[in-house]
């Protein structure tokens, strides 16, 4: 790809002569030779055999390094390590020295850590070029003649390291590249007429690749280090080449004699000759920054004799022939957005965006604002494109409200689906993608989309089956719910939808007993209507089989599916109280209710009298007998009534009951059966006797004989109560009050006699107690009347005359 044809950007700052003249009045009479940058400092060698190190306020500090001149300088970037290449000697001699900057000898210059001569075969031949792997356990120095010596062992140290001679060609080595892994390193070689590489795979073996036919100058390479990959780049007039490992890489087209070639953060920085004819115009040179990522040329301006660009201090510095320093100072991400934003060249601003890693709020706007001006320029797709790389920033109505009002169905269905793959989806948004399926008829997205199974692209179940019922699509809405176990809407379905009662039947047969019961007292009663045998067997065998875990359901819970199915529920609750007879009371209720509602329509049945009576028998129904005595008042249900009384020994309801019969035979049975038990029963027949005009003369007399026998009343109570009878003859008062006096007067005399006779006893006992105050008493016992042996003292005598030991 051409250079030439990528946009171009003014991103970098340009501050001309930043040292203020320092490099001019520090070099005034001597030549630069070398530059080099590194741990905040720029550094330069001269021909005096010098080394200078400039800090960020161009503050100077220099210390000798040669005694004759100082071909090349190398700052490490992860260590304090300088490396440097010159002569102590006249003539030829190279030597390679490193230095350790933070050890100071007692001059307060840099220690010497490592010297080593640089001569090929012990040839006097001078260094090309120069390099150090950075972990400081390899070095190299390519000479004029196309030779090599590579440098092993512990740079760090005055150890002697390990030499080995390589020839790369017969051409001059204009530019050495070192760099380590964790298996191997690899030395890449430019020449003035080829490009090779060498793989150090072990202590003493290189592998030798050839990676092209063509060179480059002193100077024109680089090594580019990025997420793309690492490339060993040269220059050439033509264009500049890329190298990797596996051999040659791509190729950028720019013509024009290259003088440096610089790589800083991902921008690859050319220094090139301006084509001239005149020799006015060689030293017109332009500096040229590429962002070869985003493909665009981020800064090019011309700076006159500029022949080095060097970065530090977060900056470029360019050096010029005439011992100037320029300083290109990188713009900030957000003015470099501005400058895109106002050029509509958001696509270029989303890739610088995102190889300087702006932070992911900062990158969606960027994307909104992209997407908006596709959007304004009619390009809904390339907008739509845009709006579905913020999903989980921007809000989604924002989006949906754009495409919704200009009817974009399949854009807006595009991100919708989008939102549900991400699990960022609401309610609102499944209806709308379902909308947008019916809409268009895509039944196959439809059913891929309900279909789904990463859990990611979740999506409110409940809400697709509604949107799938109300367009029609009833099969996806029964099969989306029956496998994501949505029984109550999978047989809404089938019972208001698709009318199928008996599937409807068998899913719920196929349910656990509690979810079974939850649908069945749902949709019970319409069961029952249109299946009432199936239904009515299916409820019997949740609540009497066990075949599910021995749980049973609860029969109670299903009676009021039964409303207006008298017979169907009679059925229900004799099976159910057959399999479990010791029941809750409220069934046994149940059933004796219906019971009685079945007697009240034909009372003409024995059989169904039979079964309430033995129903009431139940010892559930009598321990509610009060309830169950209601039961049977409400439907006249005589035999009942009388049962209960009796079970639950309210006699005297029972003589009501049967005087309101006014069946006064049984009254009087009643009381003879039961007036042992309770004697007040005849006072209660009397009573009731006595307001009734119906009682005959033989009940009222028996009544009377009973009373008088039990003496349960007073004979002037007996005769007020007569007095209100319409039925009692003064005979019959008569006789009664005859025998109640005959009766009084034969007690009266027996009282007086019982008079006399506790009298006497009393005089006599007070004879008694007299004689005991007034007179002795002589104990003549000798016997002890307990063991009946002589007495012996102590003894005690009481005033019985019974005498007894003491112990």
């Amino acid at each position: 790809m051409a250079f030439f044809q990528w946009r171009r950007f003014n991103f970098f700052e340009l501050l001309k002569e930043t040292d203020n003249g320092t490099l001019d009045r520090s070099f005034k009479d001597v030549t630069i030779n070398c530059s080099s940058s590194g741990r905040g400092y720029l550094i330069l060698g001269d021909n005096l055999g010098l080394v200078h190190l400039f800090d960020r306020q161009y503050q100077r500090e220099s210390f000798k390094a040669y005694n004759v001149n100082t071909s090349h300088v190398l700052q490490l970037k992860q260590s304090s390590f300088l490396g440097t290449v010159g002569e102590d000697d006249p003539g030829i001699n190279p030597v390679i020295k490193i230095w350790n900057l933070e050890k100071k000898d007692i001059h307060g210059c840099p220690v010497c850590v490592h010297l080593v001569r640089a001569l090929p075969g012990n040839r006097p031949v001078p260094v090309t070029a120069f390099t150090i792997d950075e972990q400081m356990h390899l070095m190299a120095a390519g000479f004029a003649d196309g030779s090599i010596v590579l440098y092993r062992g512990d740079l760090s140290r005055e150890r002697h390291s390990k030499q080995k001679f390589l020839q790369a060609g017969t051409s001059l080595i204009s530019g050495l590249c070192l760099r380590t892994t964790q298996k191997m390193s690899h030395l890449y070689v430019a020449t003035l007429s080829t490009v090779v590489m060498y793989t150090i795979v072990s202590k003493d073996k290189e592998q030798f690749s050839q990676l092209d036919t063509v060179g480059c100058s002193p100077g024109c390479f680089a090594f580019a280090d990025s997420k793309q990959g690492q490339h060993f780049m040269i220059a050439r007039n033509d264009a500049v080449y890329c190298y990797t490992v596996e051999g040659r890489g791509p190729c950028y087209a720019f013509e024009g004699e290259k003088l440096d070639l610089h790589w800083f953060r991902g921008y690859l920085i050319i220094v090139s000759k301006i084509a001239g004819k005149g020799d006015a115009d060689s030293d017109k040179t332009t500096v040229t920054i590429f962002d070869v990522n985003n493909k665009f040329i981020a800064f090019t301006a011309p700076i006159a004799k500029a022949y080095r660009v060097i970065s530090e201090w977060g900056s470029l510095l360019v050096l010029t022939k005439d011992k100037n320093i320029h300083q290109l100072m990188e713009k900030d991400l957000h003015t470099k957005l501005d400058i895109l934003f106002k050029k509509n060249l958001y696509d270029v601003a989303i890739r610088v965006a995102k190889s300087q890693q702006y932070d992911i709020e900062g990158l969606m706007e960027i994307f909104k604002l992209y997407g908006d001006h596709l959007y304004a320029k009619g390009n809904h797709s390339g907008a739509m494109e845009q709006y579905l790389k913020t999903i989980g920033r921007l809000e989604p109505s924002y989006v949906i409200k754009k495409f919704l009002d200009a009817q974009r169905i399949h854009q807006l269905t595009a991100y919708l689906q989008e939102l549900h793959k991400q699990g960022l989806a609401s309610e609102d948004h499944t209806t709308l993608l379902l909308n947008c399926y019916t809409k268009l008829r895509d039944t196959d997205r439809l059913n891929q989309f309900l279909n789904t199974k990463d859990q990611r692209s979740e999506f409110d179940v409940e809400t697709a089956i509604r949107v799938c019922r109300q367009a029609g699509y009833f099969e996806q809405a029964l099969r989306l719910a029956e496998d994501r176990g949505k029984h109550e809407w999978h047989l809404k379905i089938l019972l208001e939808d698709l009318s199928d009662y008996r599937q409807a039947l068998e899913y719920i047969q196929k349910l656990p007993p509690d979810l079974a019961k939850v649908n069945l007292q749902e949709y019970g009663n319409v069961l029952l209507e249109e299946l009432p045998d199936e239904t009515t067997k299916l409820l019997l065998d949740l609540c009497c089989s066990k075949s599910h875990n021995n749980e049973v359901c609860d029969p109670e819970e299903f009676l009021l599916l039964f409303i207006n199915r008298n017979e169907k529920l009679v059925e229900f609750l004799e099976n159910v109280l057959q399999v479990h007879p010791n029941s809750n009371s409220s069934l046994h209720f149940a059933l004796l209710e219906q019971y009685l509602l079945m007697w009240t329509k034909n009372t003409a049945n024995p059989e169904l009298e039979k079964k309430i009576t033995l129903l009431l028998q139940n010892s559930s129904v009598l321990g509610a007998a009060d309830r169950a005595l209601f039961l049977c008042q409400t439907h006249k249900f005589r035999p009942g009534i009388l049962f209960i009384f009796e079970k639950t020994k309210l006699y005297g309801e029972l003589l009501h009951f049967y005087a309101n019969e006014n069946n006064f035979e049984s009254v009087i049975s009643t009381c003879r059966r039961f007036g042992q038990q309770e004697p007040s029963l005849w006072v209660r027949a009397l009573t009731l006797s006595t307001s009734n005009d119906k009682v005959t003369t033989e009940c009222l007399a028996e009544i009377l004989a009973s009373i008088e026998k039990l003496k349960l009343l007073p004979a002037l109570r007996v005769i007020e109560m007569l007095g209100r009878s319409p039925n009692a003859t003064l005979g019959l008062a008569r006789d009664y009050l005859i025998r109640t006096l005959q009766s009084d007067q034969s007690n009266i005399s027996e009282d007086e006699r019982l008079i006399q006779q506790y009298r006497q006893e009393t005089e006599a006992v007070r004879e008694k107690i007299k004689d005991i105050k007034t007179s002795a008493l002589v104990f003549q016992g000798s016997k002890c009347n307990v063991c009946n042996q002589p007495l012996e003292l102590p003894s005690v005598h009481f005033l019985c005359l019974h005498s007894f030991h003491q112990q």
